[in-house]
């Protein structure tokens, strides 16, 4: 966590990979990739589900603003490997077995705007969590009719948040929301915020279906974000997507965001929202059964 001017505090989530490493094994393999944070600020922007915190990608020199700074718990975890700074952190994950090592001084990373103090979250198990057990399916994915359990006319408007959040992290292949959470004010209805994005851009080659389970299970989408979603048909999300990155990368002076390969499955992965979704017209008798105008 880093202290910035004016009060403003920011996660820093540090680069653990390249950006062409293509994580193998189940969709909520390795670590959080920071460069996912950056992307999914800006595809949420796109898409108008404006729920993501600020995220740019960011160089830190450890020694100058990070080491001379420091309170004494993380300075104890900072050393020098050859002409690399290193450090593990202080968290109930972090290990002196498992350091990040800048190159020299610099590491790169994501600085993810923390949400000011005022603005209380609550959090909420996701319905649609995985049981992160091997042996050991969860509940929605033996039960077709599992939408019947989540739905009700009085979280409708929750519900296709939801569904809003799963078609977002299908396009960013990210299959570890197990929670969510919504702001706590005098908000009617608030948006379920999508907040901790990092287990996304995983393996390009690989569609983890089972992501879009609240939409093909509930047949259900928001009006706005299927309007939305028609706008970048034939390839113009991955352009418009990689316009954006490429702007952030030249103005942090790093390597490109995203690779062509991750942009060419978010444009595959969108015809197979659009499938789904005609999917569930063929199935309704009436589309506005499918196409709710809740907003």
């Amino acid at each position: 966590m880093l202290d910035l001017e004016n009060g403003v505090r920011a996660l820093f989530k540090p680069r653990w990979y390249s950006r062409n490493a293509i994580i193998r094994g189940p969709v909520y393999q390795g670590k959080d990739r920071h460069n996912a944070e950056v992307v999914a600020f800006h595809l949420s922007s796109l898409l108008a589900l404006r729920r993501v915190p600020l995220a740019v990608v960011r160089k830190l020199d450890l020694m100058e603003e990070i080491h001379n700074r420091a309170t004494p718990e993380l300075y104890a975890t900072m050393y020098q490997e050859g002409n690399d700074t290193c450090l593990y952190g202080v968290c109930h994950y972090c290990s002196p077995a498992d350091p990040v090592c800048g190159t020299g001084n610099m590491l790169e990373g994501a600085l993810i705007f923390w949400l000011p103090r005022y603005l209380k979250l609550v959090k909420h198990r996701h319905p649609w969590q995985r049981t992160y057990k091997k042996n050991k399916l969860a509940a929605w994915e033996v039960n077709e009719a599992y939408c019947d359990k989540a739905y009700s006319p009085q979280s409708s408007n929750r519900l296709l948040d939801l569904i809003d959040t799963a078609i977002f992290d299908f396009l960013m292949d990210n299959g570890d929301r197990h929670h969510y959470e919504l702001a706590q004010s005098n908000f009617h209805n608030p948006a379920v915020l999508l907040i901790d994005n990092g287990k996304s851009l995983g393996n390009p080659d690989v569609d983890h279906l089972d992501i879009l389970a609240p939409l093909y299970q509930c047949c259900m989408i928001h009006k706005t974000t299927w309007d939305r979603l028609r706008l970048f048909s034939g390839g113009s999300l991955s352009a418009a997507l990689s316009r954006l990155l490429e702007h952030e990368a030249e103005m942090s002076n790093v390597a490109p965001l995203i690779t062509v390969e991750h942009l060419s499955a978010m444009d595959r992965r969108l015809l197979t929202i659009y499938g789904v979704v005609e999917s569930c017209l063929k199935k309704e008798k009436y589309a506005s059964n499918v196409i709710l105008d809740h907003r």
